[in-house]
């Protein structure tokens, strides 16, 4: 259970304060300056990136082009390696295609051979220099460790209630989490930071991520070289993949870390209820103020969903 000092839950009621409740007359007028919003199709969907998610471990290693041993499946560094792999293989896959990539040394100077780094290395994961072909593969949806986010919760309260063009999610509540990225950043630079890292690739020639006014975030954690291992008998200790959603990351890391008097009382974290009945409506509203997918995805893919979803969306 999270802890209240740090985390509010909200059920919104009706349509009208789904699109108000951050205006100036709203119910949470500040958070628009603060806060940086992601919308779930489903209510019980967990803030877990989708590299270290249990349903995707099959997926992930054929991506990665790999066959894990036994329980390496659930062993850090060897998830690790996985993604890795991912990564590298995306850039090398992609700059023989011609398209534009940002410069990774680290992916480049190995782009023939293989990384003994990955092994040898302490460090911290994902490193910075990844994170900005880590963010395209995400965005292109490739398995990573990072969590999508938006500036703007209109366009958050678009992915959770499109739920309701999916046979899987259009009955269910759908959910819009708030994170408190300004505070955050500001603990960034102090002795007081936070495993939490935010990143926001070049917009430029991303037309999806430009539109949606997209970010990216992870939870960074130390990836552990060869000479780091502890051996039991012989044998060596591997640390398990922790696959703890990131609000329960974010409130066991305060509660261990922080005093009373260190935390003035800020939210980190909200999480906005949509009853499935009200989805609908909110829909057709976003539509009217052009929050709807020939904006959202510019180009011809973004028209013909329109079309498609606007026949679902008039026919409930």
């Amino acid at each position: 259970m999270q802890n209240k000092k740090y985390f509010e839950t909200y059920k919104i009621p009706t349509v009208k304060e789904a699109m108000n409740l951050f205006a100036t007359y709203g119910k949470y007028p500040n958070l628009n300056n603060y806060f940086v919003f992601r919308g779930h199709k489903d209510i019980d969907y967990p803030l877990i990136p989708s590299a270290i998610r249990v349903n995707n471990k099959d997926r992930l290693w054929l991506l990665s082009g790999g066959k894990p041993i036994d329980n390496q499946s659930e062993w850090e560094n060897w998830q690790i390696i996985a993604e890795n792999n991912i990564l590298k293989q995306f850039y090398n896959f992609a700059d023989r295609s011609g398209l534009d990539l940002p410069q990774v040394s680290r992916i480049r100077n190995n782009i023939d051979g293989y990384d003994y780094s990955i092994h040898s290395e302490t460090e911290e994961w994902l490193p910075d220099e990844l994170m900005e072909v880590a963010g395209l593969a995400q965005h292109y949806g490739l398995l990573t460790r990072l969590l999508d986010w938006t500036y703007d919760y209109k366009i958050a309260l678009y992915f959770a209630t499109s739920g309701l063009y999916n046979m899987q999610e259009e009955k269910k509540d759908c959910v819009v989490w708030a994170i408190n990225y300004n505070y955050f950043n500001f603990l960034k630079p102090t002795l007081s930071k936070t495993p939490l890292n935010f990143y926001r690739p070049s917009y430029h020639g991303n037309k999806y991520l430009s539109a949606q006014k997209g970010l990216f975030s992870t939870w960074k954690i130390k990836k552990k070289g060869v000479w780091d291992t502890v051996y039991q008998n012989g044998i060596p200790e591997f640390d398990l993949i922790n696959r703890t959603p990131l609000d329960e990351l974010i409130c066991n890391f305060f509660d261990n870390n922080f005093n009373e008097n260190d935390f003035k009382n800020n939210k980190l974290l909200y999480r906005f209820i949509i009853p499935n009945e009200i989805k609908s409506n909110i829909l057709k509203q976003l539509k009217h103020d052009n929050f709807s997918e020939e904006y959202l995805f510019p180009g011809f893919q973004g028209v013909c969903l329109s079309m498609e979803n606007n026949g679902k969306l008039y026919d409930n």
